[in-house]
């Protein structure tokens, strides 16, 4: 039957900490709980943007806005922008069924997206939260990983963006409870041709 596996991303903007730091927060916590939290594996990447998170700029070292590089077309796996050929890598690799990207955004009200796979559980979430909720790829841009994702059915994608007047301590107070159920909920059966990954 295989692991259920989630690529964890935190966002691709380098001047986004808040989402930095929660993503590092939401790591440790698994870190620390793992024989807790079982049934599921995840893997996470800190920042697809280390370049601009040392600047903080929300560009990559070559001026580009990593979360617009990510190419509908299904035969294009290589880009002109590194960190979105390692995350097309990455994905090809380790097969996750889920990602979660988290990020902030300037409004009162945080946003939350997905594909039709993990709608329920977005829906859900959105609703006690009060976010606003978005369905891909058709609520969102050509080039970003959530479109990439699921305009190609890769895997489910989940954009869990909060607000950026939060800090990082104060999301994770309010939101724990949510990331966690972004993790672990599986709502569609595991593809009967995947096995477990050895780790």
């Amino acid at each position: 039957e295989g692991t259920f596996r989630v690529l964890i991303i935190g966002s691709t903007r380098g001047n986004d900490p808040a989402a930095l730091d929660l993503t590092e927060k939401l790591v440790a916590h698994l870190h620390e709980n793992s024989l807790i939290y079982g049934g599921f594996q995840a893997l996470a990447l800190h920042t697809l943007n280390p370049d601009g998170a040392a600047e903080n700029n929300s560009v990559n070292s070559q001026g580009q806005n990593i979360n617009r590089q990510f190419s509908a077309n299904s035969n294009d796996r290589t880009t002109k922008c590194p960190e979105a050929d390692l995350l097309k890598r990455l994905i090809e690799t380790e097969r996750p069924h889920r990602i979660l990207h988290i990020r902030t955004v300037n409004s009162p009200v945080g946003i939350i997206g997905s594909d039709p796979d993990a709608a329920l559980l977005t829906a859900g979430i959105s609703q006690s939260l009060g976010f606003t909720r978005m369905m891909y790829p058709q609520d969102i841009a050509s080039g970003t990983i959530e479109h990439y994702c699921s305009s190609q059915h890769l895997c489910e994608v989940i954009t869990f963006a909060f607000p950026e007047r939060l800090s990082a301590a104060d999301a994770w107070n309010n939101y724990q409870v949510e990331l966690l159920n972004l993790l672990q909920t599986v709502q569609t059966a595991l593809p009967k041709t995947e096995t477990a990954v050895a780790r």
